[in-house]
């Protein structure tokens, strides 16, 4: 069985927010005077297992676990234990800030989880509370990815949201930082997701990103892995390795989308830039079974739109995991 959508679109990757909270304030994920969703609303961990469980006998077979930030979740070592062991998942990834991740990198491994992304804006600990609005440091998360690399895992990305006049002129930084580091860093385009203001003050388009590179990577860009992935990948020229461009704005990628996203409430959103989708919280509280979140899945894909409207979605990013 599989899950298609109107625009012939296999549907088998869920992200999954198993918190709306946090332990920094970024400033294009957390606007201030932000609410976080009351605590009677959250999805409890068996709501939650058994949506994932209602996904892959839809069709599902990726999963990955956002936040927020994921690790401030109690017991969530013991959750992804449980998530690994649904037969059916191929993929079980997490989004993290890395923060925590030194401390629970082996939990992690053993618990069953296969790959990591980090998000990691600057490599400066002046520039990173600026942005943070936090008291941590980038050195944290640093060690953070080097356990996770002791512990075994093989594939880490560090995601980098690019601001003009903020951390823009880190860019080959962070080139180097993956070389030196061993792992795969991906620059994103800022979006306009709740502020276009602020948006236009900080955008700065892909192709700025790769000229600013361009004397270390190769100009023309991998062949997509496995079609869907939102990043295009330049090959470094200095040796192995890869530097990805994820550019929502000036590129899309609305037409391989492969993913719905369920939000800490139980909101089944199908698009990261659009309201549309379906409640399951009220679904599993009316019929808590496999059958009726399958059968939840098999209408929310044909919800989903052609693409989504940029800036158009009601949420701010910590709702809805990125």
């Amino acid at each position: 069985m599989s899950l298609t959508d109107k625009y012939n679109r296999r549907i088998d990757y869920l992200r999954i927010s198993v918190t709306d909270r946090c332990n920094l304030r970024c400033m294009y994920c957390a606007p201030s005077g932000f609410q976080h969703f009351p605590r009677f609303q959250l999805l409890s961990y068996n709501d939650i297992l058994l949506i994932a469980q209602g996904f892959v006998e839809a069709g599902g077979k990726k999963i990955r676990i956002t936040g927020g930030e994921p690790l401030v979740r109690k017991d969530l070592e013991y959750f992804i234990q449980r998530l690994s062991a649904i037969h059916g998942i191929e993929d079980l990834s997490i989004t993290t800030n890395g923060t925590l991740l030194k401390e629970r990198a082996s939990a992690l491994k053993k618990a069953g989880l296969k790959r990591i992304n980090v998000s990691l804006d600057t490599l400066d600990s002046a520039r990173f509370k600026k942005i943070t609005r936090s008291c941590v440091s980038p050195e944290t998360v640093i060690a953070g990815i080097r356990e996770a690399k002791i512990q075994g895992f093989k594939t880490i990305k560090v995601n980098v949201v690019v601001m003009k006049d903020i951390n823009d002129g880190e860019l080959m930084d962070f080139v180097k930082f993956g070389t030196t580091e061993d792992v795969t860093v991906r620059f994103i385009e800022y979006m306009p997701f709740d502020n276009r203001e602020q948006w236009k003050r900080y955008y700065v388009p892909a192709g700025e990103i790769l000229t600013r590179i361009n004397n270390s990577v190769r100009q023309e860009p991998a062949d997509f892995p496995g079609g869907h992935s939102p990043a295009r990948y330049y090959p470094l020229l200095s040796g192995p390795g890869q530097v990805g461009i994820i550019s929502p704005v000036s590129h899309g990628f609305c037409s391989r989308c492969n993913r719905l996203r369920l939000n800490s409430n139980g909101f089944l959103q199908t698009c990261l830039h659009s309201d549309q989708g379906m409640d399951l919280r009220q679904i599993i509280r009316e019929n808590f079974s496999v059958q009726a979140v399958k059968e939840a899945f098999q209408k929310a894909v044909m919800l989903k739109g052609i693409r989504g409207n940029m800036g158009g979605a009601h949420k701010y990013m910590y709702q809805v995991g990125g």
